[in-house]
């Protein structure tokens, strides 16, 4: 994999046995890493890799993983997309509640602004 470009190695780990992926995952990471210090990208291809190695082994758990490829899963992309949508659900089932928008910015970590945007959602639906 070492010699084929960022994209299709990335790609080529969706292929690969479970017991080499996480092997190449790791070297795809260090050479996205290495290689491509100033590349745009970069993140987005290591958010691949994680994502595509998450989804193949699904009995680790983040932590195995972080260890593992030696990342940190909290900082990808999709991560933090989940987290997100975790507050904004928890955040709707207050609104439910009729529970103060203040309290429930200060509870979620959501912005009041943010709070009343799903308010404003959930009362058009």
């Amino acid at each position: 994999m070492e010699d084929l470009s960022l994209g299709v190695a990335a790609m080529m780990l969706t292929i690969v046995s479970d017991s080499e992926a996480p092997e190449k995952a790791r070297m795809l990471i260090n050479q996205v890493t290495q290689e491509e210090p100033g590349l745009p990208i970069k993140q987005v291809i290591i958010d691949i890799v994680i994502t595509i190695i998450t989804y193949r082994l699904t009995t680790l758990s983040r932590k195995e993983i972080n260890v593992m490829l030696g990342t940190k899963l909290e900082e990808t992309r999709v991560y933090k997309e989940a987290r997100e949508d975790e507050r904004n659900a928890i955040a709707l089932n207050m609104l439910k509640d009729n529970l103060p928008v203040e309290q429930i910015s200060w509870l979620t970590g959501l912005t009041i602004e943010q709070v009343q945007q799903l308010q404003s959602q959930a009362e058009q639906t």
